[in-house]
């Protein structure tokens, strides 16, 4: 497979904000590389790596979009053919999808293949944060595609500006456990921690996975909600949460994370 002459843009869909804590001013969560030894004896995934080129476009309702920061298309050792990006949020106000897709390209420019619908990971708030780079799946074998012979490809993922929400970043995660489940699918077991005063109603969770060389190879994601009996989830109380991840690793991970609460 040739290397990608690639440009990327995305975009997202405008859903309600929702808005539950009455949390303090938002402070920022450090994002937690963590080394983490684990058996990942499994092969690695055909995968390819990716040049992304930005393009900058008026910060129009009908022109807003995404920075690709960092992108993974590749197929697992089962056939399972995705794309996964890393997207950031450029602007100073948070914003919701509107539409996306991926299209694939040969190296005359003629149009291969075409998949809709990125999956945001964003905990449900329906919205990206200002400056937030958030991780999003593109489930192409769940539409029964195969990865075709591309020479390049085009992300697009379209948004609108969306509503102010109250939430939180003051979190502490801590990993207890990351073991190989099966093919290229891991278990991470955590802990999550509201630092906040106040209580939350629930932490969301997104994993980026990276391998020992820094590539973005795979994510997950996982949502705590508030224990059954309980007002909420209380501060200094850690949450066990676990994530099922999907990456092409072939030895130890680095894992990030950002969290958010509500």
């Amino acid at each position: 497979m040739n290397s990608p002459r690639q440009f990327a843009i995305v975009f997202f869909i405008l859903i309600q904000a929702l808005s539950a804590c009455n949390s303090p001013e938002p402070t920022e969560l450090a994002e937690a590389n963590t080394n983490i030894p684990s058996d990942t004896s499994a092969e690695p995934a055909t995968e390819a790596a990716v040049s992304v080129t930005e393009t900058s476009l008026p910060a129009t309702e009908a022109s807003l979009q995404l920075e690709i920061v960092e992108t993974h298309i590749w197929t697992d050792q089962s056939g399972q053919f995705q794309a996964d990006v890393l997207a950031r949020n450029p602007y100073d106000f948070p914003v919701s999808e509107f539409e996306s897709f991926i299209t694939f390209y040969d190296s005359e420019g003629k149009e291969l293949l075409q998949g809709v619908w990125f999956k945001p990971l964003d905990g449900g708030l329906g919205q990206i944060l200002p400056g937030e780079t958030v991780p999003a799946v593109n489930c192409l074998w769940c539409s029964l595609y195969e990865e075709p012979d591309w020479d390049s490809y085009e992300i697009i993922i379209r948004v609108t500006e969306a509503a102010p929400i109250q939430y939180s970043k003051d979190l502490e995660i801590v990993v207890e456990r990351f073991t190989p489940s099966s093919g290229n699918y891991y278990e991470l077991v955590g802990t999550v921690t509201n630092r906040n005063d106040q209580l939350l109603h629930s932490i969301f969770v997104s994993v980026i996975v990276r391998d020992q060389d820094g590539n973005f190879v795979g994510t997950g994601e996982s949502t705590v909600y508030t224990p059954e009996g309980a007002a909420g989830i209380e501060p200094g109380v850690p949450q066990f949460f676990t994530s099922l991840l999907h990456a092409s690793l072939s030895g130890e991970p680095v894992i990030e994370f950002v969290a958010i609460g509500q």
